[in-house]
């Protein structure tokens, strides 16, 4: 990772998702909850491949549990986040806890799972009491997990956040619109981008869509054909218009098993040389873009 002028690097953007590790979670997973032996194998083929960063939460099942069980203390760098119903007073505990679960000493950012407690009665208290886990050294970043690049600049701008986590996919491109990355980078803060999947829909077969998501069968059809034409995998393009974003920082990705995450992996190195017009994928339907809108 690298955030504001820091010289730690790594050679991908890729981080670990982990919602996985202790829910069942994606529109497209089939297998359920990774199961801890699994999470051990993945884990360590995550660290062959140079993948270094893990996106968890407190509020994601027992996946701090499960990871903190199946690495070597500091292994990785955890992206973690508070959980939205913790009180001010709360958060030096919860984020204690979180690092005995993940057998970890410090987190690499530690972020508000939500904007909205910002907009409380007591927002400014939930803020101070993350920037006080920062200076108390528990986590070296401190970040806000959000649902759009307007919300992370409305935020940015009353708040000293160093990282954002927005949902960006080839299909909401919406970060792109305007200037935003480049105000949030005069700012110096990092963006991080999820759901750059969609959950999985993005490589779904377009014949194994549920109803509620039949609208999106033209996008996943328009996608296969590009692939078909650059002799790439779908995932290769969904990648393309991030990689080599230098705005971008960290691109969090969720898997199920060592083949997925190697299929990822071998992606975004594929993803890195294309040079297609990836904005006519991008739609506004938030029915579709948005998994809130699925339920």
């Amino acid at each position: 990772m690298h955030i504001k002028g820091s010289a730690v690097t790594v050679a991908t953007k890729l981080a670990l998702g982990s919602v996985q590790f202790g829910l069942d979670y994606g529109i497209s997973n089939q297998s359920g909850k990774v199961t801890s032996s699994e999470v051990s194998k993945l884990l360590s083929l995550a660290s062959q491949l140079n993948i270094k960063v893990i996106d968890t939460a407190s509020s994601y099942g027992d996946s701090e549990k499960v990871l903190g069980q199946n690495t070597e203390r500091n292994q990785f760098s955890y992206l973690g986040k508070i959980s939205p119903r913790c009180s001010p007073s709360g958060y030096s505990e919860e984020a204690t806890a979180s690092l005995t679960n993940l057998n970890a000493n410090q987190f690499e950012c530690l972020s508000l799972h939500h904007g909205d407690v910002l907009s409380s009665h007591d927002g400014k208290a939930h803020y101070h009491a993350l920037e006080r886990l920062k200076l108390d050294g528990l986590t070296k970043y401190i970040g806000c997990s959000l649902y759009s690049v307007e919300e992370a600049l409305t935020l940015t701008e009353q708040f000293n956040f160093d990282i954002v986590q927005i949902p960006a996919s080839i299909c909401d491109q919406r970060l792109f619109e305007g200037d935003a990355l480049q105000i949030l980078s005069e700012r110096k803060v990092a963006v991080h981008i999820r759901s750059v999947f969609l959950q999985g829909l993005i490589l779904m077969s377009p014949d194994q869509l549920p109803e509620k998501l039949k609208d999106a069968k033209p996008l996943l059809l328009k996608l296969q054909e590009q692939a078909k034409q650059e002799n790439v995998s779908i995932a290769s393009i969904a990648l393309s218009p991030f990689v080599n974003h230098p705005l971008i920082e960290q691109i969090i990705v969720g898997c199920v098993n060592r083949q997925q995450l190697t299929e990822i992996l071998d992606s975004y190195e594929m993803a890195k040389t294309l040079d297609i017009d990836t904005a006519q994928f991008a739609i506004q339907d938030l029915d579709i873009i948005d998994p809130r809108n699925w339920s």
